[in-house]
Parts: structure tokens; C-alpha cells; sequence
């Protein structure tokens, strides 16, 4: 199994989890030279939902990005 492999495996094991967290509005993935690791999005600062985040993160690169909430396109989905 390769690095990416794990990383990706490890990332679904925990999406769920993240996105469980109340103020928690998104999680993706982010490289920087090689390396990958996870982007947490924020609606708000908190540091109660940061140090949740840090507690299920001890084991794998991450960053917190403060992002609002995500609302869609308009024009840009399929709407009944």
C-alpha cells in the first residue's frame, strides 16, 4: 500500500467523524511539495472545535482554514 493510499484511507475513516463536529462546514485535501494533508473548514474560529479537531488529528498533517458557511451556485445545481 502506498503513502497516498494510506492517507486516503485514513481520510475516509475520519471525514465522517470530522464532519460530525458542529462548525465544521467542509474537509478536503491539500499537497504541499509531496506532502498531502487534510484541510479542515471552519464556519468560525473556535478554539473548542480546534482542540476536538487536534484530539482526532494527533496522527495525520492538517490545517484549519476559516471558511464561512458554503451555500450552492446559483444556476450551478439542479433544483426541483
Amino acid at each position: 500500500m502506498t503513502t497516498q493510499d494510506k492517507f486516503e484511507e485514513r481520510l475516509r475513516e475520519i471525514k465522517t467523524r470530522l464532519m460530525e463536529i458542529e462548525g465544521v462546514s467542509g474537509v478536503g485535501v491539500g499537497e504541499h511539495e509531496g506532502s498531502l494533508y487534510i484541510i479542515v473548514m471552519l464556519k468560525e474560529d473556535n478554539k473548542h472545535i480546534r482542540a476536538r479537531i487536534e484530539h482526532l488529528m494527533r496522527d495525520i498533517p492538517y490545517r484549519i482554514e476559516i471558511s464561512g458557511n458554503f451555500r450552492p451556485l446559483r444556476g450551478m445545481i439542479d433544483e426541483p
